[in-house]
């Protein structure tokens, strides 16, 4: 049937075939290219998550140096003592109080961005930890409230709800031992 086709006809029907093949062919590779595609995303998906664990982690760190370079204002954000504006470490602690806040607000911001990677839980407990440990840090964070996240000013208060919850259970504790 072949050989009785015009020259024409002929090269038409190899050039189909032809056109065929490379399609088939264009589509194989199209299919190895999208699977490898996909194995790079998860790559870089990993990468990120990596990465913003990291971030988070040097500036936890950074936090952690000027607590080992400053022992003396750790008890300000970690043991409920409070500091007066004429202490001769007030400047440094509001500094440290910035820093703190800054970070976490950054941690906060994570989920908007990267969904998957943020462990909200976990965080926030740290948080609202702090922040029921450090009458300054509340207090600083009331006074530049404006600068912050609303999300944290509500960590905030649930950390001052857990300090008064903490100070009334005190309250008690030293009432029964009288």
């Amino acid at each position: 049937m072949i050989f009785s086709m015009s020259p024409y006809e002929q090269i038409s029907l190899l050039v189909s075939v032809l056109g065929f093949l490379a399609v088939i062919i264009t589509l194989v590779f199209l299919i190895r290219q999208t699977q490898e595609m996909a194995k790079q995303s998860k790559y870089v998906a990993e990468t990120i998550k990596v990465s913003i664990y990291q971030g988070s982690e040097d500036k936890s760190i950074a936090i952690d140096q000027v607590f080992v370079t400053y022992p003396e204002l750790r008890p300000y954000f970690y043991s409920g003592q409070d500091i007066d504006e004429n202490h001769p470490d007030y400047s440094r602690v509001l500094a440290v109080a910035d820093l703190m806040l800054d970070f976490f607000d950054s941690i906060l911001l994570q989920p908007q961005y990267f969904p998957a990677t943020f462990l909200r839980e976990s965080w926030e407990q740290v948080i609202v930890g702090i922040f029921a440990n450090s009458p300054m840090l509340c207090r600083h964070l009331q006074s530049i409230q404006d600068w912050h996240s609303d999300e944290l000013k509500s960590i905030m208060e649930r950390g001052e709800a857990r300090q008064r919850q903490v100070g009334e259970e005190r309250d008690a504790r030293s009432l029964i031992s009288k």
